[in-house]
C-alpha cells in the first residue's frame, strides 16, 4: 500500500507538472477563447531580463517580489538538550528529499525550543527549499514546523503562487545544476530571494492554481497515510518477527 500510494503521488505530480510545462514554458494556457495562447498566435513579447519570449502582459520578477514572506531556519542551542526531542517538527535537508510533503523529521523541538525563534515557525504548506550543502530540494510543510539554517522558506500570502513556485524554484535549480556542472555557491537568504522567475498574469495563475489543488491535495492525503502506515508496518514487524502475531487467512 505504501508502494501503491508512492506511485500514485509520482503520477500526481507528473500531471501538476505537465500542466506547468503546458502553461508557462511553452506558453500554450488557454487564451480568452480557450485556446492554446502560443499556437494560436498569441502575442509574443521578447525580455531582455529573462532572455526569452513571454506572452505580452507577463514580466520577470523575483522571488522575493512574488512572495517577500521568506524565512530561513535556524537551530536553537545545541548546549540545552531540554529544547530537543519534543513534538515540534524540525525539518533538516534529509526530511525534504524525495517528498513532495514533509510528514515527519528525524529531529523535533520541545516547545521551550521552539519558543526560543517564534519568528521562525511555518504554517501549513509552506515552501521549504534547501540552500545550502544540497541546494534545490523543494517539499511543503504539513504541519507547523521549523527548519534549520540550510533551509530558506516561502510563506504564500497569496495561495495562488503556491503550485507555481513549486515548480519554478525547482525549475530554477534544475537549471542552475545543469549550466554549473551540478555545484554552485550556497545561498543565504538575499540570495533567495533575488532569484529572478517568469511573473505570470494572475488570471493564468489563478487557473492552474485551480487545476492543480485537487492534485496536490490528494499527493498530501496519501503522503500523511503512509506515516500511519509506516508506524502500523513498524509495530507489526518486530511481532511478526519473533513469533509474536503470525499471518494466516480468516477461517
Amino acid at each position: 500500500k505504501i508502494e501503491l500510494n508512492n506511485r500514485i503521488n509520482a503520477e500526481l505530480e507528473a500531471m501538476a507538472k505537465t500542466l506547468y510545462d503546458y502553461w508557462f514554458v511553452q506558453f500554450d494556457f488557454p487564451d480568452a477563447n480557450g485556446k492554446p495562447y502560443k499556437t494560436s498566435g498569441g502575442k509574443m513579447v521578447y525580455n531582455p531580463t529573462l532572455k526569452r519570449e513571454i506572452p505580452e502582459g507577463w514580466e520577470d520578477s523575483t522571488i522575493g517580489a512574488i512572495e517577500p514572506h521568506i524565512v530561513t531556519g535556524k537551530t536553537p542551542s545545541k548546549d540545552n538538550p531540554e529544547y530537543f526531542g519534543g513534538n515540534v517538527p524540525f525539518i533538516t535537508i534529509g526530511d525534504i528529499r524525495g517528498n513532495t510533503y514533509i510528514v515527519s523529521t528525524e529531529e523535533t523541538l520541545t516547545a521551550s525550543g521552539a519558543a526560543t525563534q517564534k519568528n521562525k515557525f511555518l504554517p501549513e504548506d509552506s515552501i521549504c527549499v534547501t540552500c545550502i550543502a544540497s541546494p534545490g530540494l523543494v517539499g511543503f510543510v504539513t504541519t507547523p514546523a521549523q527548519t534549520n539554517q540550510q533551509i530558506n522558506s516561502v510563506v504564500c500570502s497569496n495561495q495562488i503562487n503556491k503550485y507555481y513556485l513549486y515548480f519554478a524554484i525547482k525549475g530554477y535549480f534544475e537549471g542552475a545544476k545543469a549550466k554549473t556542472g551540478n555545484t554552485f555557491s550556497n545561498m543565504n537568504k538575499g540570495d533567495f530571494s533575488a532569484i529572478v522567475i517568469l511573473k505570470p498574469s494572475d488570471q493564468a495563475l489563478q487557473d492552474y492554481h485551480l487545476k492543480a489543488y485537487p492534485l496536490f491535495e490528494k499527493i498530501k492525503l496519501k503522503s500523511l497515510e503512509n506515516k500511519q502506515l509506516v508506524k502500523l508496518r513498524d509495530w507489526l514487524l518486530p511481532m511478526l518477527m519473533n513469533g509474536q502475531v503470525t499471518v494466516g487467512r480468516a477461517s
